[in-house]
Parts: structure tokens; sequence; C-alpha cells
């Protein structure tokens, strides 16, 4: 908007009402989304495979009882199917899905394998 940055990746959430409005120009998404239904994906605009999610999750301890990690699991999994909550992250782009641990763990492993080599490459170091 003001003529300082050419380019951004960002959530949707950031930048959707900005779009509406016509300040800034939304070019791709990962996925379709109501709330930006013009804006075309990566793969329809030609860029297959750069599709990319964000996520969030909560972490314990290593040494945490599995039984206080299933307790845990099942109170988020709970408040993730509250239609207001539900409503809630809609509005602001996000889907809210829950998961369990071990596919927590299968999504963090599927990431690392992604993104360790990209970072590597452009010279990043952890901190």
């Amino acid at each position: 908007m003001g003529g300082e940055v050419t380019a951004a990746i960002s959530a949707l959430s950031d930048f959707v009402e900005l779009h509406r409005t016509g300040r800034v120009r939304i070019l791709a998404i990962s996925r379709r989304s109501p709330l930006a239904p013009d804006v075309a994906t990566f793969a329809d605009a030609g860029f297959a495979g750069l599709e990319r999610t964000g996520w969030t999750a909560l972490f314990a301890p290593a040494q945490t009882p599995r039984a206080v990690i299933d307790r845990w699991s099942a109170a988020v999994a709970a408040a993730l199917r509250d239609p207001d909550l539900r409503a809630r992250f809609s509005g602001l782009g996000l889907e809210p899905t829950g998961t369990t641990p071990e596919a927590l763990a299968a999504i963090i492993a599927t990431d690392t394998a992604r993104w360790t080599p990209v970072a590597r490459a452009a010279g990043l170091k952890a901190e």
C-alpha cells in the first residue's frame, strides 16, 4: 500500500480485507476460500506444488504422561467441534481440523523433510 513491499506471502486473513477494498491484490492462494472466491489457487495460476498451509499446535514437554496428552487432545477436539469457535476461525480464513499426537508428528516430519533442504540452501541457521 505504501509502495515499499512488492510482494508478500502471508495468511489470507492478513490481506483479505485490503484485497476486498482494492488496496492490495492477492495473486494466488493455497486453496479456494469463501473469503476470496475471486482469487486463483497456486495450481490454477500455474504453480502446482507451491501450495502450503500453515498449522498451529499445542506442545508439551517430552516426558508428559500419555494420559495428560490424551486429556488435552480430547479437550482441544471438543473445542474445535464448537460451532461458534469454528465460525470465528472461518471468519479469519482458518480451517480448524484437529488431529492426534501421532498425526501431528507425521505432519512435522513431512514439513521437516520438505523445508530443511530449502533452509540449508538459503543458508538459514536455527537460533
